[in-house]
């Protein structure tokens, strides 16, 4: 039977979803993917939890005047250790207790400890610790960065050294944590004796800045590594999407990053993030498409790096039609 009022066109959707006219002016939002961070047994990286605020941790040695701690190196308070220890802690901007250990050494722990005490004495360093939405039976390592006056002290005895302070961290709260996977990964590399450069937030050619980048020494030679961090703390479909896109963009106009081989390396939380950013992403077209420009694309979840398997085995690389695990083969930086 004819229905005489049916009209000639239907108002449910058509195949292959919702379709507009293409001078309608109008944009499709796009559904975001929800990507879990979780580790296999349901916890959650320390240093990836999205609902974590970052508190200091008031001392009640703080000197009001600690601004004038900036002449301590000159008038002999601080000794030539502690002026390390600074740099050591301004190159890395943001460091746990635990990496503060190895990057001091061969300096005992209680050396250190007796030392940092004294910096945060003057007011030149400064202890922080994390509120909010985790458990509260297990302990977390507080974190180490410079205050205001330690960032003024770098600037005047290290000229030219970019370094970070309390009015950085006030700005971006969730910085300092975001920092720990990356300082993991340049520390195990220095502690393998394979680490020949690091930088942080560099220029990248044309292409602009990335979070950090790094030259390695492997068995066959130097390597590259051009790394980026993706955190539940932060926007990840918009950045991800953007940074896909001009890594697409800079390839379809026939440029490279680098000259030398290099691995993109995407630092993520936890290992069942990295399936599902490839999937939700389409990072593994991505890679096959440009495998002339990136031919190498990796990952590193927080899950395998501060685990035994560390930065060395717990890389996962793109294949062409799989992911699988990557053993790097260390060489000695001090032959280059």
């Amino acid at each position: 039977m004819t229905n005489n009022n049916q009209s000639s066109h239907s108002d449910a959707p058509q195949p292959g979803g919702l379709r507009i006219a293409a001078n309608s002016g109008l944009k499709i939002a796009r559904k975001v993917p929800t990507i879990s961070y979780a580790f296999a047994d349901g916890s959650l990286s320390k240093w990836d939890v999205p609902t974590w605020q970052v508190k200091l941790i008031e001392t009640r040695h703080r000197f009001a005047l600690a601004r004038y701690a900036v002449q301590a190196k000159h008038t002999g308070v601080l000794t030539s250790t502690e002026h390390q220890i600074l740099v050591t802690t301004a190159l890395a901007k943001s460091l746990t207790e635990d990496q503060f250990r190895r990057a001091c050494k061969p300096l005992t722990n209680s050396t250190i400890n007796k030392r940092l005490d004294r910096l945060e004495k003057y007011g030149l360093v400064e202890r922080r610790k994390f509120t909010g939405e985790r458990d509260p039976e297990q302990n977390y390592p507080g974190i180490i960065t410079l205050t205001d006056t330690g960032k003024d002290y770098i600037r005047l005895t290290e000229p030219g050294m970019h370094c970070m302070g309390s009015s950085d961290f006030l700005r971006s709260p969730n910085l300092p944590v975001n920092l720990i996977a990356s300082n993991e990964i340049k520390l195990q590399l220095i502690e393998n004796d394979a680490l020949i450069s690091w930088q942080d937030h560099p220029q990248i050619s044309t292409f602009g800045k990335v979070a950090c980048s790094a030259q390695i020494a492997l068995s066959d030679g130097p390597f590259h590594l051009v790394m980026e961090r993706i955190s539940g703390m932060q926007k990840v479909d918009r950045f991800l999407t953007q940074r896909l896109e001009q890594l697409s963009a800079f390839a379809q106009r026939g440029e490279h990053l680098l000259e030398d081989d290099f691995a993109l390396v995407f630092i993520v939380p936890s290992d069942s993030s990295i399936q599902q950013l490839i999937e939700a992403y389409q990072i593994h077209t991505f890679a096959n498409t440009y495998k002339e420009y990136y031919r190498y694309v990796w990952f590193i979840s927080h899950e395998r790096l501060f685990s035994p398997l560390g930065f060395q085995h717990g890389l996962v690389g793109i294949g062409k039609n799989s992911i699988s695990p990557r053993t790097l083969e260390y060489g000695n930086a001090d032959d280059y």
